[in-house]
């Protein structure tokens, strides 16, 4: 009996401690657009953080999907729970395929907690999803049927992620993907670097208070990105 028990608890801790690679990622996102399909809806969902990273080849695995979804309404946040509830079908079915294909996947691989900085901020928010679909970096289409029902998952704006992960900063990889996403910002706009004084303009256009620590910050992502990324004095 122990022995079973043994097992059994071996089995919960590696589902519990399951992480998302690119292929299972996307297959998830696959599996949840064609949901979406079936259910003749169409969403457009804004990723953040180690999915993007992830997806795009800077990171080996990460723990779930931060996104937004762009018929979020700051001004009546409460209502955005139907359109999570609905979400969450596919949610669960790309869950359960997982399983299936061996492959598991975080029970909970979404996480819907960014909606929370733009609640009552609809300028902000407005400039987020338009930041967003402008820079169209579509992460995966895959499940969508001809009609355009399913999900299209685009990357969130470089700017904000890249002041995110600098005003967060708690984790290890936390400077090294602020790194990754300053570097996008830079390919974007074909250019080799930014002034440290609109980087500290990013934070405000953000509702962020600059960090205290900016200069010293700025100076890790140069190293990290062996390169003057950020110039100026600082």
């Amino acid at each position: 009996m122990k022995y079973v028990k043994a097992i059994i608890f071996g089995c919960l801790a590696a589902l519990a401690a399951a992480q998302m690679t690119k292929e299972s990622i996307l297959l998830a996102m696959e599996d949840s657009s064609k949901t979406m399909a079936k259910l003749d809806s169409k969403f457009t969902l804004i990723v953040q953080g180690g999915a993007v990273n992830v997806i795009l080849g800077n990171r080996e695995e990460t723990g779930d999907m931060d996104f937004l979804a762009t018929n979020y309404k700051p001004m009546d946040p409460s209502a955005y729970g139907e359109v999570l509830d609905k979400l969450k079908r596919g949610w669960l079915w790309a869950y359960t395929q997982a399983k299936k294909r061996q492959q598991p996947i975080p029970s909970n691989w979404v996480d819907t907690s960014i909606s929370i900085f733009f609640n009552r901020k609809e300028a902000l928010f407005k400039k987020f999803t338009s930041e967003a679909e402008a820079q169209a970096t579509i992460l995966s289409t895959a499940g969508m049927d001809k009609d355009g029902t399913g999900i299209k998952f685009i990357a969130a704006p470089w700017d904000w992620q890249f002041v995110s992960k600098m005003v967060q900063h708690e984790k290890d990889y936390d400077l090294d993907d602020a790194t990754f996403y300053l570097q996008q910002w830079l390919k974007k706009v074909e250019t080799s670097s930014i002034s440290y004084d609109r980087i500290a303009q990013w934070f405000s256009a953000w509702s962020f208070t600059v960090p205290s620590d900016l200069a010293a910050l700025c100076k890790e992502i140069n190293r990290k990105g062996g390169a003057q990324l950020i110039t100026g004095n600082f």
